[in-house]
Parts: C-alpha cells; sequence; structure tokens
C-alpha cells in the first residue's frame, strides 16, 4: 500500500500498545498470572512474539530492535535525572549507603560470575560437538545481571562486528530465560513472609498490586508534579525535553569521537552508559544552579517506566523460535546453572549483611536475573509501603556498580583486540569476582550468618 508518509515507526508502537494492553487484561483475569504477578509487558511481549513468528505483524524485526536500542537509552537517561530519595537522618543515610555499596558489589559479582559460568560451559559444550561462538558464553551475564537493552545491544554489536549468527536471538532468548527465573522469587518472598524473615512482618499484598489495574474509586499513586506552568508547556514535555537534550549531547560526543578515531563501531555498545554520566553530570549542574526542581522524579520515573515497559515487548516479538529451537540445549542448561547459582550467591550473601538482609536479597535476585523494575516488585511483597531503606538504596546502587559494570564490558568486548585468550579472560574474571568478595569482607558486608531459624 503507498502511503503519504512512512507509517512503519508508528505501526510498530500500535503493536506494542496492543500487546500492553492485552498484556494488561491478562494479568487482570488470569488468576496465574496474578498470584505470580507477572508484568503486562512480559505477557504482551511473549503474544506479540507469538504473532511475529506466525508472520501476522506488518512490521519487521529491524525497527522493533532499533526501538529496543533507543528505548533503553532513554531509560538510562531518566534514572541518571532521578535522584533517591534524601535520608532522614544520619543513621538512615548511613544504612542507606550500606545497602547500595552492599548491592553495587553483589551486581558486579553477579555478573563476572555469570560470565565465568558461561565461558565454561560453553567450552564444555564445545568439547561435546556443540558449535558454538567465542562469543555465546557471555550471553547469560546479559541476559540474567543486565537488563534487555544490554542484550540487544551487544547481542547486534557482536552479530555485525564479530560474525555472531543470530547473536542478537540467542541474547533476547537469555533474557527471556532471566525473567522465568526472576518470577520464581515471587513464591521465595511468599516464603520469607511465612518464616517471618521480612523485618516488618511483610503483609497482604492488596489486591489492586495483584490484579495490576486499579478499580474506579481506589485511591491511586500519584504521578508526580507539574514543575512547569501548563499555560507555558506541560511538564511531561519537559522531562522529555531534558531527556532528549542528553541523549543529544551524548550523541555529540560520539560525532566528535568519529572524527578522532578512525572506528568507533564497539563504542556504540556503551552509548547507554555515556549517556548516563551525561545525565548524572547534568543534575550536578541543574542542582548547582537551583533550577534541579524543574526536574521532577516522579515524572522521570515515569518515563524511565514507560520506555522499560515498551523496551520488553520491544525485545521479546522479534525473537525467532526456530533460531532458539536450534540451540535449545545450551541456553536451557546454562540458563538453569545460572538461575541456581544466582540464587545460591543471592541467599548466602543476605543472610550475612544486616539489617535488612532478606529484603536486600529479594531485590538482588530480582535485579541480577530480570530487571531493577523485578527487584522492586519483590521488594514491596514483603515492605508494600516502603518503608525500609531498600527502595532508596536500589536507587543508588546503579552508580556504585558502575566502574566494575563497565570493566566487564570493556573487557568482553575488546579481549580480542587486546590479545586475551580464553584463560587470560577466565583468570582476569576469576580475580574481579574475588575482589568483590575482598570488598565485601573488608567492609564489613560478609559477616556470620544468623542463627537457625531467623534470616
Amino acid at each position: 500500500m503507498n502511503t503519504p508518509y512512512p507509517f512503519e515507526l508508528l505501526l510498530a508502537f500500535a503493536v506494542m500498545g496492543a500487546s500492553l494492553c492485552v498484556g494488561a487484561f491478562l494479568r487482570a483475569r488470569v488468576s496465574f498470572f496474578r498470584k505470580y504477578m507477572v508484568p503486562s509487558s512480559l505477557l504482551g511481549g511473549v503474544l506479540g512474539l507469538i504473532c511475529f513468528n506466525l508472520g501476522l505483524l506488518p512490521v519487521g524485526s529491524e525497527i522493533f530492535q532499533a526501538l529496543a536500542y533507543h528505548l533503553f537509552i532513554i531509560s538510562f537517561i531518566a534514572i541518571g535525572l532521578s535522584s533517591a530519595e534524601k535520608a532522614s537522618d544520619k543513621n538512615t543515610a548511613r544504612q542507606v549507603f550500606q545497602g547500595a555499596g552492599w548491592m553495587g558489589i553483589i551486581n558486579t559479582f553477579s555478573m563476572s560470575t555469570q560470565i565465568l559460568l558461561g565461558l565454561l560451559l560453553s567450552a564444555l559444550l564445545g568439547l561435546l560437538g556443540y558449535n558454538l561462538h567465542d562469543k555465546f558464553g557471555y550471553l547469560v551475564s546479559l541476559g540474567f545481571t543486565q537488563g534487555p537493552g544490554q542484550a540487544l545491544t551487544f547481542g547486534r554489536l557482536w552479530q555485525t562486528e564479530s560474525g555472531f549468527t543470530h547473536g542478537v536471538d540467542m541474547a533476547l532468548a537469555f533474557k527471556f530465560m532471566g525473567f522465568f527465573f526472576a518470577f520464581l522469587g515471587v513464591p521465595l518472598a511468599n516464603w520469607g513472609v511465612r518464616k517471618g524473615y521480612a523485618s516488618l512482618g511483610g503483609g497482604e499484598i492488596p489486591e489492586h498490586t495483584l490484579r495490576g489495574l486499579h478499580r474506579e474509586g481506589e485511591k491511586m499513586e500519584e504521578a508526580g508534579r507539574l514543575p512547569v506552568h501548563s499555560g507555558n508547556m506541560d511538564s511531561l514535555a519537559f522531562q522529555f525535553a531534558v531527556v532528549g537534550v542528553v541523549y543529544g549531547l551524548t550523541y555529540l560526543i560520539y560525532y566528535g569521537l568519529s572524527k578522532v578515531l578512525a572506528d568507533i563501531s564497539t563504542l556504540w555498545g556503551f552509548f547507554f552508559a555515556v549517556a548516563l554520566v551525561m545525565a548524572f553530570l547534568l543534575k550536578v549542574l541543574l542542582a548547582k544552579m537551583k533550577v534541579f526542581y524543574l526536574i521532577d522524579q516522579g515524572l522521570q520515573r515515569r518515563v524511565s517506566g514507560w520506555s522499560v515497559d515498551y523496551l520488553v515487548v520491544a525485545t521479546l516479538i522479534p525473537i525467532s523460535l526456530p533460531v532458539v529451537w536450534e540451540y535449545i540445549v545450551p541456553l536451557m542448561l546454562i540458563s538453569c546453572v545460572a538461575g541456581v547459582w544466582t540464587f545460591a550467591f543471592c541467599y548466602y550473601f543476605g543472610r550475612r549483611i544486616s539489617p535488612l538482609g532478606f529484603e536486600r536479597m529479594l531485590v538482588m535476585y530480582g535485579v541480577n536475573t530480570g530487571t531493577m523494575a523485578n527487584g522492586l516488585l519483590l521488594a514491596r511483597i514483603v515492605d508494600p509501603e516502603f518503608r525500609t531503606t531498600v527502595s532508596m538504596e536500589c536507587g543508588s546502587f546503579v552508580m556504585l556498580s558502575f566502574p566494575g559494570i563497565t570493566a566487564c564490558f570493556l573487557i568482553m568486548t575488546n579481549s580480542e583486540a587486546w590479545g586475551l585468550g580464553f584463560w587470560h579472560v577466565i583468570g582476569i574474571f576469576a580475580a574481579l569476582s574475588a575482589l568483590c568478595l575482598v570488598l565485601l569482607k573488608v567492609l564489613g558486608m560478609w559477616k556470620k550468618a544468623k542463627a537457625h531459624g531467623s534470616f
């Protein structure tokens, strides 16, 4: 059909929007989905995936992948522009710093050890006759500890630059497996409440939380404030405008690098990290100018949440099921080992950090298998009103884990250029994992477990 303007981009948004709406309906109506609080984005994404593989969608995979890449960056910019809620006193501030530091170290430990498992298991499968690309072992860490955006970004990078056929599909398939393990955290949280491990005793999860939709007349959470007068500009438009400024500044940095360096293809995988730093620097500048109040935290969280919901749908829809089936044995083996390992170390170290060990364990299990949203969802089961400091800690640990995670990305993308062989890489990630353990011990975050019967 001839159209006066390109429609593919808006048709993709229409498909994603319809997927989210159907996902919300399924969450509200199907008891299994309510019980395990499966997000509408995941349900809608799986439905879209089925429709895509049946050839029912009017949009190609490339447009969904491009949207996912940009939505991923937008989510990080919004996170960078948001500031964690300030602690009310010094004791609370100390507890938040301790918790955020512990989460940052555990997050780095998770990625480095998942990489070790992925590389070693991939090598073992290679000995058994499976022809896997050298980068295959990295995918589990991208799919579990990192979000769908990172999985897509590096999967595509290796597919185009390193000859990793089906790199995108497999990266996103690992992310789907990560989501599966993340939702196993729901019965884990409920078990902890029954055992009395939650510091506030937990409680009944509100019906609207399980259902995922409010009923008419129920008290609803407010989205944020309106720092810009509506007669001048809509406040939500202003929040998106600031996100756009950060995006543009980050692109200018890359444009400058392209004029200086001969090849910046591998650097595009770090666009989100540069954007996060730029957002943080802009936040500091606005605070110095005493105009940071214009960046409303509630609205920026809505921008981040919007982008993540659409991001999940956009990453799941274009997964090729025939490709997943071709790699089903390596996918399932590595994912299951990584899932069990992630639960094991989160549980072990959660019992050795106090206070709020159980709550922090749940957050890290959700983050290191799914996304930050999964971690906060699990925390809400045991702390429905977020009366503990865990939500503040979760909003702060990203910057603390940034150096370690960036180091992992650099090694993953540049090992061949730096002349590092398989065992060199294994040694580096083993050393990074050991460094995390040393930091936990030195900083007093690895104590003796409590007596039997308490977490």
